[in-house]
């Protein structure tokens, strides 16, 4: 079980746990309720990843925040710094911004953002690192770098993954808002719903969720990326099929099958939790 002491120490995010220990919940609480990353809130949430990444009992993360919006992008005094910045530090400052999309993005288990308010830049970058999103229908999502005079580079890997090359780029360079509606439209989102049913929008994703064997989860998110964006040749059916050859002869994949066609819980359900 990894080390979870320092949690205790973060003063932007808090982490909690439910389901005995099955979901762990990430939530900014930044500043005036806007939460804009900085260099704090940035090396804070990615330790908060980190450790949730490492711990075997938990199986989805959703990531949340408190005040009005979830995460009005990068607070401009931080950004400054690195305008400001000579070579290599310049570069470095960036790396962290980057080096925490990447660690959302490579969670092992199932990541659900649960978003309200402003989506903006790096908020939207957040909203696309993680594998699925439902927003109250206030929500509005949107990339300004390019009216900064700079541009989305860290987050355009995960924006354009999420929605496309031409949709990412009619956000990029416009500059313009995505209401929670288009959002849905668009696949950014999976549900919408009011701010105060939001809640419940993510914890029936979460139920869902929680239904599948932990490792074919984890199976299924590597299975996505390493499908997308192949032509369907010999060497992808063969690597399918791999894959599923590999792990239905597991023990778990076993237990579940027999559970199945015998007509009750498997073995990782939620119902076989203590309570």
């Amino acid at each position: 079980m990894p080390d979870t002491s320092a949690l205790d120490t973060f003063s932007t995010v808090s982490v909690t746990r439910d389901h005995a220990g099955a979901v762990a919940k990430i939530t900014l609480f930044q500043g005036d309720g806007a939460n804009r990353l900085d260099a704090i809130l940035i090396q804070e949430l990615t330790a908060a990843f980190q450790v949730v990444s490492k711990d075997p009992a938990v199986r989805v993360v959703v990531l949340a925040a408190r005040g009005a919006s979830f995460c009005a992008g990068v607070d401009l005094t931080w950004m400054m710094q690195g305008a400001l910045a000579k070579g290599e530090k310049n570069r470095l400052l960036a790396a962290q911004l980057g080096g925490l999309f990447k660690t959302i993005y490579d969670c092992p288990v199932p990541t659900v953002a649960q978003v309200q308010g402003s989506a903006i830049g790096a908020g939207l970058a957040l909203v696309c690192a993680c594998d699925m999103a439902f927003a109250a229908s206030d929500a509005l999502f949107c990339s300004r770098e390019v009216r900064l005079g700079i541009l989305p580079a860290l987050m355009s890997p995960y924006v354009i993954a999420a929605l496309g090359p031409r949709q990412a780029q009619y956000l990029f360079l416009t500059g313009r808002e995505l209401d929670a509606a288009r959002a849905l439209t668009a696949g950014l989102v999976q549900e919408v719903g009011p701010r105060a049913a939001l809640d419940e929008l993510t914890q029936r994703a979460v139920t869902d969720l929680l239904q599948g064997m932990p490792e074919s989860n984890r199976a299924t998110k590597e299975l996505v990326r390493a499908v997308t964006g192949r032509a369907v040749c010999d060497a992808v059916v063969e690597d399918t099929i791999d894959r599923i050859a590999q792990l239905r002869a597991t023990e778990q994949a076993v237990a579940g099958l027999t559970s199945a066609l015998q007509g009750s819980a498997p073995p990782w359900s939620p119902a076989h939790a203590p309570r």
